[in-house]
């Protein structure tokens, strides 16, 4: 069916095609939700994407290890706190929901692995005040859950993609546990959306 679409519209100019499509919407008018739809999705994705610039990672990284230096020598005992965690992520944090939205994935799950170095790194020296770094994991694994199971990853990738977040579980930062990682560990082992959608209750049934 799409072979024949192509074929049809194929050396039509752009009034022609506009033509041809303003005669299909008036001989079936009940196509034209569904044309509607499909503009609206793509002039979505054309406006989008070119907005958003490549992640210049090691600025990331070197604003990263700046700004955790410095949280480090104004903390309690010389440590860094959970609030100067979620100041220095949460920019990052909010930066990778918007690629996501782009559909850049792959970008996204770059950027999340250079947050997770660098808190690995500085694990020994976080420490919570209120809880506030349970709600900073749980958003890092959904995020990083997105992205994984948005990327067009090979299964060795993914495996990569497990090893590498199990390693930063065993780093023993209270941000990067294992099992507020979950979900994206699931996504990454398994690679299909409904692991992370259906929740951690639902993912536990399904991976055993």
């Amino acid at each position: 069916m799409e072979d024949r679409v192509e074929e049809l519209i194929a050396g039509l100019d752009r009034e022609a095609l506009a033509a041809l499509v303003a005669g299909v919407a008036h001989r079936h008018p009940e196509v034209v939700p569904t044309l509607a739809a499909l503009r609206r999705s793509l002039s979505g994705l054309g406006a989008s994407s070119p907005s958003l610039p490549p992640i210049e990672l090691a600025r990331v990284r070197a604003t990263l290890r700046e700004s955790l230096r410095a949280g480090h020598s104004r903390g309690y005992y010389g440590g860094i706190s959970g609030p100067t965690v979620m100041a220095v992520a949460t920019p990052l944090m909010e930066e990778a929901t918007a690629y996501l939205a782009a559909e850049r994935g792959p970008e996204v799950l770059e950027l999340l692995a250079v947050l997770a170095d660098e808190l690995a790194e500085v694990s020994e020296a976080v420490y919570e005040e209120e809880g506030e770094l349970y709600e900073f994991a749980e958003e890092f694994a959904r995020l990083l859950a997105e992205a994984l199971l948005t990327s067009p990853l090979t299964d060795a990738e993914r495996r990569a993609w497990y090893e590498r977040m199990a390693e930063w579980g065993d780093a023993g930062s209270a941000c990067l546990e294992p099992d507020l990682l979950r979900p994206a560990l699931l996504a990454a082992r398994h690679g299909r959306a409904p692991v992370f959608a259906q929740g951690s209750q639902s993912s536990s049934s399904s991976s055993s």
